[in-house]
């Protein structure tokens, strides 16, 4: 935080010259300042720039960029600026001329081109904030110097700025437009658009050099490109004179970059993950903190697309599961239900689902009814179910790369996760607990990004935890759970890593304040497909959430050759199905998670996070004696954050190895590791949920001791060899078959 010292006075000039201040920054400054049509602002920028001579004793370069003006800008500069503006003055100024008009953005991509410094600080021509600034900060910093990692931008909405302004309309402009880029980019800044920001040199190069924008939205792109290079950014304060006359239109330039923001974002997240790795190869640069290889993150991303594409096609090699059935018939009664303004009552009493969330079967009701109407309907369920199954995994990725800042360990993450044969087999078709496990690790990701940013969680954040605990709660009632995650994981943010002043009290209530609103905001919107919960929106969650944490329904099992009913089986029920159906190599890569918790103390607090989300629900029914069923897939939810203690572990374990040769040999053995499930995947298709590891002996040792296809997927391949096998059948004749499956 600032320094109360470092504050101007009220009332001070801005070109005020600052007390003498100790720091140690040793390298070269480059000033940037773009111009058009500037002649009446000269003599403030030569003022300022004259107060900067005395106060700064390093050697130091003015960029100044001339952008086509059509007035005396140009000439006047190259009459002013042919050396040093004060004697003993140890500045270099540089003058650039854009002949033709392009924009702000374009004239700051010119001056970044010429500027040679170690640092680069970009500033306006009216200098309502003055250079001199960098004096107060200076002293902030840790070792009171610049690094070359972390951006300062300065900040009209820092709590220790002074900002004279009597252009109320246009800061509160401003600030919309600040959420409104916050929500697309994820960035947590509160003033992108104050001109005045350091970059380290690498840094500013690359970006400035791969910026798109030319007009005044090239703040957002700039600031986007830093949240996905993992940049520090750091809000600093200042003080600012608003100068009349600025050139910025409110209305018609705010709609411009509003609507650019949407497409700068696009296009920066293609470069990021398509375009750019190739290019930062060739080019030998590490720009992010932990200096991997950039080919990761293309590899994440064809991953993902390859998912989004292919496990919707092959849904359609998948059969109708034993829920799915009643599941279908929910969703219409939930359909009617709506559609009828609640006379159609029949989803508030149908048998057990009444108690579930129906957004799922709603949604696919609905489509079946008034879009894919030429469709199979089981088979478009399962197209989406599929759909949300890849996004589900693409998910847990993100996450094991938000929670590491690596792409290796996202990229691994969710190779795990493709390759868990269990969750694959369940995407294609289990309506219940994929679409859950999508909206938990949905709402983790959203979760740890908000923690990471304490105490200025970004708008993109906040929406993000309110859409996912009202999709899980729209599912199942069990993602209420989430709410109390909320306030236990910013409390653990204060205890661990002091993220938040407890002596802030304002700072305390409003971030109380808001956690409230959001958890009010999730819960009704977790009602919104559910016409229980619609009906009494406090006792229906209530009482379903008493009946799911202890289900009374007894249905009977195989566990250890013998039968149990559900109610009756072991406590240590769910850690057994998960020791023997998960792929061993994720086994032992999530024995070694102590390894980051140790290790990795900038990320220490919030894998730990990731790790209790994984932990706690098990331990929660295992403490409860609740009645489990069918394995681990009422727990698939959990799945995701084990795969990511799994591969942060592994990777960080063979990142302490500090050879590359045995880093490769390690990701060569991770292959190997997974050998196993991918020939069970192939192989198996379309039955892959049917897995058991190799410790345990695959599905040959299991057969008559626990149960193997409990959902009865392979009914479809059943009655298709009947079709294919049976002279009758193809004769057109009417024939018997015995089954215990479910009749559609």
């Amino acid at each position: 935080m600032a320094n109360k010292k470092s504050k101007p006075r009220k009332g001070a000039p801005k070109s005020q010259k600052p007390k003498p201040i100790e720091h140690h920054y040793k390298g070269q400054l480059s000033l940037l300042i773009p111009l058009y049509n500037e002649v009446d602002r000269l003599p403030l920028m030569r003022r300022a720039l004259e107060q900067f001579e005395k106060v700064w004793d390093l050697p130091y370069e003015v960029v100044m960029v001339n952008d086509g003006s059509s007035d005396d800008t140009l000439a006047q500069l190259q009459a002013q600026y042919q050396g040093p503006l004060t004697e003993g003055g140890k500045a270099t100024y540089v003058i650039v001329n854009v002949p033709q008009n392009a924009g702000k953005g374009n004239a700051l991509k010119k001056g970044v081109e010429a500027a040679t410094g170690d640092h680069l600080l970009t500033l306006d021509a009216d200098m309502a904030c003055t250079p001199d600034t960098l004096l107060r900060w200076l002293p902030l910093l840790p070792g009171k110097t610049f690094d070359a990692h972390t951006i300062l931008i300065g900040s009209r909405e820092h709590p220790e700025s002074e900002v004279k302004t009597d252009e109320k309309r246009r800061r509160l402009l401003g600030r919309l437009f600040n959420g409104w880029a916050q929500l697309f980019t994820g960035n947590n800044s509160r003033d992108t658009q104050c001109g005045f920001k350091l970059y380290p040199k690498a840094i500013a190069k690359w970006f400035f050099a791969n910026m798109v924008s030319k007009g005044w939205a090239h703040d957002v792109e700039l600031l986007h490109k830093a949240r996905l290079y993992d940049m520090d950014v750091l809000e600093m304060p200042i003080f600012w004179q608003e100068v009349a006359q600025s050139k910025i239109s409110v209305w018609s330039d705010g709609v411009k970059m509003g609507l650019a923001t949407v497409g700068l974002t696009l296009n920066d997240l293609l470069q990021f993950f398509i375009l750019h790795p190739f290019k930062e190869m060739r080019q030998g640069l590490r720009l992010n903190r932990t200096g991997e290889h950039p080919l990761y993150r293309f590899a994440f991303a064809l991953l993902a697309l390859l998912l989004v594409v292919l496990m919707p096609y092959l849904s359609f090699d998948y059969g109708i599961t034993a829920d799915e059935y009643v599941q279908l018939n929910y969703g219409n009664h939930v359909l009617n239900f709506f559609e009828s303004d609640g006379v159609d009552d029949a989803a508030l009493t149908y048998q057990n689902l009444y108690l579930y969330g129906g957004l799922f079967d709603y949604a696919t009701a609905w489509l079946y009814k008034y879009v894919f109407t030429s469709w199979d309907h089981y088979e478009m369920r399962h197209f989406f179910n599929a759909l949300l199954g890849a996004l589900m995994m693409i998910f847990t990725g993100l996450l094991a790369k938000t929670v590491s800042e690596r792409w290796q360990v996202g990229f691994w993450a969710l190779v795990f996760v493709v390759l868990s044969p269990r969750i694959f087999g369940h995407a294609m078709n289990n309506p219940k607990d994929i679409p859950f496990a999508f909206g938990y690790i949905f709402t983790l990701y959203h979760l740890i990004n908000f923690m990471r940013y304490l105490p200025k969680p970004s708008f993109q954040s906040i929406a993000g935890i309110v859409l996912g605990i009202g999709l899980t709660i729209n599912i199942r009632v069990g993602g209420i759970l989430l709410i109390p995650y909320l306030f236990l994981f910013a409390g653990g943010s204060y205890v661990v890593e002091r993220r938040l002043d407890l002596k802030n009290v304002r700072q305390w209530i409003g971030l109380i304040g808001l956690m409230g609103l959001m958890s009010i905001a999730g819960y009704l919107a977790g009602t919104l497909f559910w016409p229980f919960a619609q009906e009494d929106p406090i006792n229906g969650p209530r009482l379903a959430l008493a009946e799911m944490s202890n289900f009374t329904t007894g249905i009977r099992m195989i566990w250890n050759g013998e039968h149990y009913w559900s109610d009756f089986l072991p406590t240590h029920y769910i850690l057994k199905w998960f020791s023997i159906a998960t792929p061993a190599l994720i086994l032992v890569g999530s024995l070694t998670f102590l390894v980051p918790v140790f290790k990795d103390q900038r990320n220490r607090w919030l894998f730990l996070m990731v790790a209790f989300a994984c932990v706690f629900p098990i331990f929660y029914a295992m403490l409860q004696g609740s009645a489990l069923y069918d394995g681990m897939r009422h727990f698939l939810f959990v799945y995701p954050p084990l795969v990511i203690m799994a591969a942060y572990g592994l990777i960080y374990a063979l990142e302490l190895t500090n050879n590359k040769m045995a880093t490769a040999i390690g990701s060569v053995l991770l292959l190997v590791g997974l050998y196993s499930p991918i020939r069970w995947m192939v192989v198996s298709h379309p039955n892959q949920y049917m897995y058991f590891n190799e410790f345990f002996g695959g599905i040959g040792n299991a057969y008559n001791q626990y149960e193997t296809d409990y959902w009865m997927n392979s009914t479809k391949e059943a009655s298709q060899w009947v079709i294919d096998n049976i002279p009758e059948v193809k004769a057109g004749k009417p024939v018997k078959v015995a089954t215990q499956a479910h009749k559609p």
